[in-house]
């Protein structure tokens, strides 16, 4: 028995999932994609296995990704999708006060030496250009999670109001008959209610705050307009695969 498999035999295992042939950023299902050989090979559609393709696709490589299950977008899509990177692009656009110095000297305070700071240099420095990146090649779009605190806020370099993001709502009508295979939320949405995940420590004030009862009269009001606009409204993990999973689905999704 041999242990290598070729990279046909590989696409032809993947039928049993959701395979992704992507080139020039247009995907095909993998059982119908031509054989040959891909200078790329993701696993797994979740967030990270997505957006690999994505900057692998806009750089002119041809991509298969390659998903065990019958649904994309893994744990990403059922999560809530906070996003902690500090000062990038969404955050200063937001008037956060972050700068690369306060966001190293709170996470130096966070991690301590378990983390090389050679690592957390890379992780500082890189993370905004990704956020960008996704920005600028995806439909996704940001949005500041005002008021949701850095874990540690009074550690030096600490922010009260928080540095972290969300994805904002995605149009699922977007995807055509592919939003049928995305992996579903662990819990549904109210109807007719537009949520973020910022969101739900005021809706669980609703009944006994002003600030709680202004921010569940906001979901209604995007529920309202969403379903007057005809869309099928995303928000949180949804929205994140959903947005990643858009742009190398070329023109037409499914």
């Amino acid at each position: 028995m041999e242990a290598d498999l070729t990279r046909r035999q590989l696409l032809r295992g993947s039928a049993a999932g959701v395979g992704l042939a992507v080139t020039a950023g247009v995907a095909t299902p993998a059982a119908a994609a031509p054989p040959g050989e891909y200078d790329v090979v993701v696993v797994g559609s979740g967030a990270a296995g997505m957006t690999a393709a994505l900057t692998a696709a806009k750089r002119g490589l041809s991509v298969v990704v390659l998903e065990k299950a019958p649904t994309f977008g893994g744990s990403a899509a059922r999560s809530g999708a906070g996003i902690w990177i500090p000062n990038n692009p969404v955050l200063l656009a937001a008037g956060v006060p972050d700068t690369p110095a306060k966001a190293a000297q709170y996470l130096a305070a966070v991690v301590g030496p378990d983390v090389p700071a050679a690592r957390q240099e890379a992780f500082l420095r890189n993370g905004p250009a990704m956020i960008a990146f996704v920005l600028a090649n995806s439909p996704l779009r940001f949005r500041f999670m005002e008021g949701y605190s850095d874990y540690y806020p009074e550690l030096p370099g600490g922010l009260p109001n928080g540095r972290s993001i969300e994805p904002d709502q995605f149009d699922g009508n977007l995807l055509g008959a592919e939003l049928a295979n995305l992996n579903p939320p662990y819990l549904a949405t109210p109807a007719g209610l537009v949520v973020f995940s910022a969101d739900y420590k005021w809706l669980n004030l609703a009944l006994v705050n002003a600030k709680g009862a202004a921010v569940a009269a906001e979901c209604l009001a995007r529920g309202t307009a969403a379903a007057l606009a005809g869309q099928k409204p995303l928000t949180m993990g949804q929205s994140l695969a959903a947005g990643l999973r858009r742009p190398v689905a070329g023109p037409r999704a499914g």
